[in-house]
């Protein structure tokens, strides 16, 4: 079970590091 969650939390922390690197490439394209 620990396992587990500490694998969910590092999924959640890339899912975010990767929607932050799409808005920063989506900025970069709009400009």
């Amino acid at each position: 079970m620990s396992n587990s969650h500490a694998s969910t939390a590092e999924t959640d922390q890339n899912q975010g590091n990767e929607l932050k690197t799409v808005c920063n490439s989506d900025s970069v394209n709009v400009t």
